[in-house]
């Protein structure tokens, strides 16, 4: 984004010399401010409550008689800003004439703002707002609702909550998979989703329909194979040697893999949090406090990076997930983790097998699958290997169980000896 090339700014305007009612608008200038574009964004905001300096809504303020919380208009705000910077940088070095800059920016503007109260898509922003000021969602939660309501916006009659009837959830679903051609399984979850919101609006009042709650589709579905790394594997990865920065990687994958942390906990995991032969962490998913005690492999880790002199008290450097999953397809190639798997999917009807090696689906909550494998493989009680994963419900360890059952079957089977 370059914001020299144009001015976005916030400002309170009025629509009548008499009129008390200050409604906010974005107007955005170019070319050395001799061309803008202002448009309202749709919501009422009350001049004590805003903060011409910031141009952002003052915290913990509510606005209009809906009283809509500061923080929902702050993020249209925000949102706003990102599409009209992302307009800009698809411009590239030279701008259209004002006329083609113009008419973009309307549709910009109008498509991140000019929203009537009580429509879907500001309902969306109140949702997301709530979910993390109330609940505390991570950013991987908000990045899949958002991802949710990007879908939806693409499906004209979901722009309204009167648009949830039956047959238009029924089409929704048609949509997902063939305009957007997603499998059954992605579908499913986009379901679960979107019932989800659909219940908290109905909560809320948004939604007078009914229709949703007995809106279960079937759709066919393959179970995901596993993916987790054998002993042998694990200690290929071990033994692997290259760059600081992938090493660094490996070992935070294969901390991961000794004490089933999440990769989310080993970002934030502090030498602090580490004594007594245990860590003792919080987890950012969850919130759960737990304690797991250090085996030789981890503590064999540890003893590497206690010199690191890493930022705030860190053991590891921060390595953002999709990084650190790119790496580690490339790690894993380089330790031959090429074992064919096949991942099974469904489209509507239509059965694809598609057969990878296995270092392609290698990602870091590979690591967590593979401690649970190997705890419940070597006899370790499940309900002890809850403890350790902050899993509360037996039902999430079922996977495991099977998996870890032929992988035991196997492993008995060597006692045979050859045929």
């Amino acid at each position: 984004m370059t914001p020299s090339r144009y001015i976005c700014a916030f400002q309170l305007v009025r629509k009548g010399a008499k009129e008390q009612t200050w409604y906010l608008a974005c107007r955005v200038s170019w070319n050395a401010c001799h061309d803008s574009v202002r448009a309202s964004l749709g919501y009422i905001v009350e001049p004590d409550k805003w903060d011409p300096l910031s141009q952002r809504c003052r915290p913990r303020s509510y606005n209009g008689k809906r009283r809509v919380p500061a923080s929902m208009i702050n993020a249209e705000i925000e949102a706003t800003v990102r599409r009209v910077g992302e307009l800009f940088d698809s411009y590239g070095p030279e701008l259209p004439g004002p006329a083609v800059v113009g008419a973009d920016l309307r549709r910009v503007l109008g498509s991140s703002g000019a929203r009537a109260a009580g429509t879907v898509a500001q309902a969306s922003l109140e949702f997301i707002s709530e979910g993390v000021s109330k609940s505390g969602w991570t950013e991987g939660t908000v990045k899949k609702f958002r991802t949710v309501f990007r879908h939806m916006e693409g499906f004209p009659h979901f722009r309204t909550f009167a648009g949830f009837t039956s047959d238009n959830l029924l089409g929704y679903v048609e949509y997902l998979r063939d305009g957007l051609d997603l499998n059954n399984t992605t579908v499913q979850r986009q379901v679960g989703y979107l019932r989800w919101f659909l219940a908290w609006a109905e909560e809320k009042g948004y939604l007078t329909r009914h229709d949703w709650a007995s809106f279960k589709p079937k759709l066919r579905q393959s179970v995901r194979p596993v993916i987790f790394l054998t002993w042998e594997e694990l200690m290929r990865v071990r033994d692997y040697t290259g760059r600081p920065y992938m090493e660094d990687v490996r070992d935070m994958f294969l901390f991961g893999a000794f004490t089933s942390l999440r990769w989310s906990d080993i970002q934030g995991l502090r030498w602090s949090s580490v004594s007594a032969g245990a860590v003792h962490v919080t987890t950012r998913k969850t919130g759960d406090p737990l304690t797991i005690e250090l085996n030789r492999w981890s503590s064999e880790i540890l003893d590497r990076h206690v010199d690191d002199g890493n930022p705030d008290d860190r053991v590891f450097p921060e390595v953002p997930n999709q990084v650190a999953n790119r790496y580690l397809k490339e790690i894993m190639q380089a330790c031959n983790i090429d074992e064919p798997v096949t991942v099974t999917t469904w489209k509507a009807g239509v059965r694809t097998d598609t057969v990878s090696p296995k270092w392609q689906l290698v990602g870091t909550h590979a690591a967590r699958r593979s401690f649970i494998c190997h705890a419940l493989s070597l006899g370790i009680a499940p309900t002890v290997v809850m403890q350790w994963t902050g899993h509360s419900d037996y039902k999430a360890m079922k996977p495991y169980i099977e998996v870890t059952d032929r992988t035991r079957r196997k492993a008995m089977d060597l006692f045979d000896g050859p045929q």
